[in-house]
């Protein structure tokens, strides 16, 4: 095992722990690995998420063994320079490698655990949580598709998220980018805070130079259409990706929905609302937000002058 902190449980205690891998430990899943909620010995809890190694196959159907042996060692090897490149990095709003650990059969990277789930889960309801009662209030009960959070918290997610992409793109070296930002990859601490997740689509760039890559990653409603025609991907990608989440955020709504019209997204939606102006739960939203804003002044006082705050700009 491989660690980039000081760490008060060993291998065995990892492997001991994800010995049973039943649902009810399962707190996410992608294409690409399932994440486990587990507990050490010592009653810390870490997120443990295996990752799948791709397999060559024969001309035939059948496994060849040489180049099976050759894929899952230059995927290994790969694994391993982009995790060592993770382990270093140290942000407020990124969700901590702690390490990693591997044997013939699988990979597992070790993460920090959050115990509030994902932004996902909170905006869209249905999601895992702790029993903490006091997490369970500051998260806001949610179900049903109904997304029960303030502004201030909304406002405070949507900043945490900007500021932790910030970080991957103009202050690691090589720039980092992740390629697959989206609600259920950022995830939520005991306080709210919001934490950029789930490297698995990450790149690594040197410079500004877009990389090539042989297919399109990511969820489609996530992706900026230049990505989609030219395959290339740079910082750019992530920011349109941003802009997506930010939209889900403020709207509560999820990027793709049947209103939207068949192979539309939420963007396209907002688009015809800004032209059309007859979105009735964006009035309503904006109508409840200038009333809090006139209560507030008036509870102040008339020296308070106009509320402060601040805007979310689509």
């Amino acid at each position: 095992m491989m660690a980039f902190q000081r760490l008060n449980f060993t291998v065995e205690d990892v492997a001991a722990a994800c010995a049973d891998r039943g649902s009810a430990r399962v707190v996410g899943a992608g294409f690409d690995g399932t994440v486990y909620r587990a507990e050490m010995p010592n009653g810390e809890v870490i997120a443990v998420k295996e990752l799948r190694l791709p397999h060559n196959k024969g001309k035939r159907g059948k496994e060849n063994s040489n180049d099976s042996s050759k894929r899952e060692a230059i995927t290994v090897a790969a694994a391993a320079a982009e995790v060592e490149v993770l382990g270093s990095v140290r942000h407020r709003n990124i969700v901590r490698l702690l390490g990693w650990c591997r044997n013939n059969e699988t990979v597992l990277l070790l993460y920090e655990y959050m115990p509030n789930g994902s932004l996902e889960k909170l905006l869209h309801g249905g999601g895992i949580i702790d029993d903490d009662k006091e997490s369970d209030k500051r998260a806001g009960k949610r179900g049903g598709g109904v997304m029960a959070v303030d502004w201030e918290t909304r406002y405070k997610i949507a900043v945490g998220v900007a500021q932790g992409m910030s970080y991957l793109h103009h202050d690691c070296t090589p720039l980092v980018v992740h390629r697959d930002l989206k609600p259920s990859n950022i995830l939520l601490d005991a306080e709210m805070e919001a934490r950029v997740a789930d490297f698995g689509l990450a790149k690594f760039m040197d410079g500004a130079v877009a990389l090539s890559v042989s297919g399109i990653s990511g969820s489609y409603s996530y992706i900026a259409p230049e990505y989609a025609c030219t395959l290339k991907v740079d910082e750019r990608s992530d920011i349109y990706s941003y802009g997506v989440v930010l939209m889900e955020i403020v709207s509560g709504r999820r990027s793709v929905e049947p209103e939207y019209g068949e192979g539309n997204s939420i963007v396209e939606w907002i688009r015809q609302k800004l032209v059309s102006g007859t979105d009735d739960r964006a009035s309503n939203l904006g109508r409840a937000r200038r009333d809090d804003c006139e209560l507030q002044g008036s509870e102040e006082g008339d020296d308070a002058g106009a509320p402060s705050g601040h805007a979310l700009h689509l």
